[in-house]
């Protein structure tokens, strides 16, 4: 029987990891921590559980290498032994020393004796000596028994060297240990890469938060991914967009609630200074109320006016409640004397008008009451009163009360008829004075259509002057000269026969003179009609209105020419006609030719005291809009002066040394009359001047009637 007891190394303790002291860590390293400590404890799990089994793989294989060893040596060592053949005992171990060299050495204790055997050969040992080779060697020991037909022979003992066992358990710890570090790193690497993803959300939300901190309010968490933390982003944004309209809000509101209070604050101060001037001002009126109250007492009695009080709601009938002292004075009546009804002191004949002036205010159909009547005096003389006043009434509108005065207004009356008087004496006047505006104009029209007429005249004299008729009584007197031989003489004389074509020639230019002449005599007989129609209508025109027709503007224009025509001619002035339409009025041909004569008249005498070359005067008609049309007299003439522009058309103004300021008075007269306008330009003295009218393209009879 064979029994084999093993010795196994005592296992090593793991060292104890400290506690760490409490620091604040960061998510990350909170993460990076329970996920290395876990990675930690199962890699070292995992490496202690695989080295021990490695480790007792390792040593079984040592025990049963050892275990057969021995069973093989067993049965060997009992027979030889009980033979006491040590020989075979010594040599066979020799060769099993030899054939294993992982065998350090074999003890044989047999029969009193111990054999140790060694690579280097066998020695025996007295009882109780330990040999030599067991000291300071780590090796397994086998202890096998030697049993044969129930003889205990003995003992033996195999030691295997543990040298290779140590040297691969030494491997494998350095195996082990590399592997747990790769591991490690590896896994270490990925916990880092998860806790980097996981914490890189948590990471932006910080920076987030620390710039709303900072008083960026656009700042927003990115949205990385769909999982809880994104979720948790989207819902910090929504937050925050309602912390920033909240916020907004919250400054909407501080910001209207400061203006409130200042708004509050300023209305206040506001009240409390009105209040302040309230108070000042009632103290003022009430000192200006007793001011007054003796002022009006004063007043009262000072002035040539009565007080009277009338209470309608117990006296309805008419019957005064107050009369003060002066109104019993005014009627010649004592103060202490009684007064009955108002009828009793106005005269019968304006009564019926003093009660219904009464009753229409009472009715509210007249603001004030204000009559003038004629009232009887106490010693029953007839004098002049005005009564005043006004009607109180309740929150109703029923007349309750009317307070009032009288005025003696006698004086006054009189007054009335002087003024009347004097005003129907100033009417005279104001007529002479028309009348005499009247022949001003009259003359002053006149004038300027005798000039033309003297004009025509000289043209007509000086034509007759150098007239070829004169040349005739040669020829008579020629041919009385050859009367007796007259045929004779024409046919056969050079000179009588240059008599009839002489004749012929002479005939054309007479007939020429007397064409031209004609037309100025026309022109005279002209002149002279509108002279005549000058007077005519200015008898007229204090009973009768202006006559209106409908003109062609054209026409009236080449009227108010050709009668400045010749004169414009005689001194060499051009005149330039611009018509760009053919406009037809409603209005007065008269005073129309009248203004246009003046017109041209006046441009005529400012080209005369002009000396610049090219005179000229143009007339231009032309729409000022699609109701009026423009009609202008321009010359290039002395022009206005700027002092006298503000006075060119006030009646008696005058720049000529024998005018008399009625010309372009009149002139504007008539244009108003006429429903049009008149009006100038100029630049100054010597740059001309321009006067332009202005009518209505439609102008009704009974509107320049009216």
């Amino acid at each position: 029987m064979l029994s084999i007891h093993a010795n196994r190394p005592n296992d090593k303790g793991t060292p104890k990891v400290p506690a760490l002291a409490p620091f604040k860590f960061s998510v990350f390293t909170k993460l990076m921590l329970p996920m290395t400590v876990i990675v930690i404890g199962c890699i070292g799990f995992m490496f202690f559980f695989r080295v021990k089994s490695q480790q007792a793989a390792l040593y079984a294989a040592v025990e049963a290498r050892s275990t057969t060893l021995a069973s093989s040596l067993s049965d060997t060592y009992a027979k030889s032994l009980y033979r006491e053949d040590y020989d075979v005992v010594i040599n066979h171990t020799m060769e099993v020393l030899a054939a294993n060299p992982d065998i350090q050495f074999i003890v044989i204790e047999a029969n009193g004796d111990t054999l140790v055997f060694s690579k280097d050969g066998y020695d025996f040992l007295p009882e109780g000596e330990a040999p030599q080779t067991l000291v300071g060697r780590r090796s397994h020991s086998t202890v096998g028994d030697l049993h044969t037909d129930g003889v205990d022979l003995g003992r033996f003992e195999i030691h295997l060297s543990l040298h290779d066992f140590d040297r691969e358990i030494a491997s494998m710890y350095r195996r082990s240990i590399y592997e747990v570090v790769a591991c490690f790193v590896l896994v270490l690497s990925v916990c880092w890469f998860i806790a980097q993803r996981l914490t890189k959300p948590i990471r932006n939300l910080e920076q987030v938060m620390t710039r709303m901190t900072e008083g960026d309010r656009s700042a927003r968490a990115t949205v990385d991914s769909d999982d809880e933390i994104g979720s948790m982003a989207i819902a910090f944004n929504k937050m925050l967009d309602k912390l920033q309209l909240t916020e907004a809000s919250l400054l909407d509101s501080n910001q209207t609630l400061e203006e409130r209070v200042l708004m509050r604050t300023e209305e206040l101060s506001l009240i409390n200074a009105k209040m302040a001037r309230e108070i000042e001002q009632r103290k003022l009126i009430e000192s200006e109320l007793r001011q007054s109250e003796e002022r009006y007492e004063l007043a009262v009695n000072g002035v040539n006016e009565g007080i009277w009080d009338w209470d309608l709601v117990k006296s309805a009938t008419g019957l005064v409640s107050y009369r003060s002292d002066r109104f019993k004075q005014l009627l010649g009546y004592e103060p202490e004397d009684k007064l009955g009804h108002f009828s009793e002191y106005v005269l019968a004949e304006d009564l019926p008008d003093v009660k219904d002036a009464v009753a229409k205010h009472i009715a509210s159909q007249t603001a004030r009451l204000d009559i003038e009547f004629r009232g009887i005096t106490k010693s029953g003389a007839c004098r002049w009163y005005r009564v005043r006043g006004n009607c109180i009434r309740d929150d109703q509108g029923v007349p309750i009360r009317m307070v009032g005065s009288l005025t003696d207004i006698e004086v006054e009356k009189e007054s009335q008829k002087e003024l009347a008087q004097l005003h129907q004496e100033m009417v005279c006047m104001s007529r002479q004075a028309g009348m005499a505006e009247v022949a001003s104009g009259v003359l002053h029209n006149v004038g300027n259509v005798l000039n033309s007429v003297c004009v025509s005249a000289a043209v007509v004299t000086e034509q007759l002057e150098l007239s070829r008729a004169s040349q005739l009584g040669e020829i008579a007197s020629m041919l009385e000269q050859h009367a007796d031989h007259l045929g004779s003489f024409i046919t056969e004389d050079d000179r009588g026969r240059r008599i009839p074509r002489y004749l012929g020639t002479l005939a054309k230019n007479l007939m020429a003179e007397r064409a031209v002449t004609m037309e100025n005599i026309d022109r005279v007989c002209d002149k002279i009609e509108h002279i005549k129609e000058i007077v005519s209508r200015q008898q007229e025109f204090a009973r009768i209105g202006s006559v209106e027709e409908q003109l062609d503007l054209r026409d009236v224009l080449d009227d108010a020419i050709k009668m400045h025509q010749t004169s414009l001619e005689h001194c060499g002035i051009a005149l330039v006609q611009e018509y760009e339409t053919s406009p037809s009025v409603f209005s007065d041909k008269h005073k129309l030719m009248q203004v246009l004569v003046n017109l041209l008249g006046n441009a005529k005498q400012s080209l005369n005291q002009s000396n610049a070359d090219g005179k000229k005067i143009t007339v231009r008609l032309a729409m000022v809009s699609e109701d009026r049309v423009s009609v202008a007299v321009i010359d290039n003439g002395i022009g206005i002066a700027k002092e006298h522009q503000a006075s060119i058309f006030t009646h008696g103004f005058t720049t000529k040394q024998d005018g008399h300021g009625f010309g372009l008075h009149s002139c504007a007269l008539a244009m108003e009359q006429l429903g049009g306008s008149i009006r100038f330009a100029s630049d100054g003295a010597g740059l001309g001047a321009a006067f332009i009218l202005e009518l209505p393209l439609i102008h009704s009879m009974a509107e320049s009637t009216s």
